[in-house]
């Protein structure tokens, strides 16, 4: 079970854990609708047990622990929610026993995205374990919607860039 508090700009995130469970027992509350639905969907395919927390920042603290952000917000919520997961996805990936050169796969396909991941353990320098994960997307402009709910689509290539 890990657990960290990061800031980015004006917003923390805090309480951010990946457990080797199939569901964690705090809630996802990134103050956008999707965007809950979308790191919900670790839970129900990876099975690890995502949760977080973002609120905004006051003195650099976790402060208003507010449901909803300001569409503007989203440009630097979206990319913060990524990097914290990434970071606990990492840890997860080197706590395992995973012999080099063993890969995963997965392919999900959804109503407006094929979601493709590819992980495979790499030779780390000195003690250091490395992972690749290769991402890419094609995000045509003008195609699909500009909005799910509240979250605005063009936001999503910084999450999984910072995922990544």
């Amino acid at each position: 079970k890990t657990r960290s508090m990061a800031q980015q700009s004006a917003f923390v995130a805090s309480n951010v854990e990946c457990l080797n469970l199939a569901k964690s027992k705090n809630p996802i509350s990134t103050g956008v609708g999707f965007l809950d639905h979308m790191v919900d969907q670790f839970n129900s395919h990876a099975q690890i047990g995502v949760a977080l927390s973002v609120s905004l920042a006051t003195n650099g603290h976790a402060g208003s622990n507010e449901n909803r952000f300001a569409e503007s917000d989203q440009s630097q919520l979206l990319p913060l929610v990524g990097t914290e997961l990434g970071k606990k996805f990492l840890e997860i990936l080197e706590s395992k026993s995973i012999p080099v050169g063993a890969e995963s796969r997965f392919c999900c396909p959804l109503d407006e995205a094929l979601i493709e991941c590819r992980l495979k353990r790499c030779h780390g320098s000195g003690s250091l374990v490395g992972f690749t994960l290769a991402p890419y997307g094609i995000y045509p402009r003008g195609i699909g919607r500009s909005k799910i709910g509240s979250m605005q689509t063009e936001h999503v290539k910084g999450f999984l860039q910072a995922l990544a």
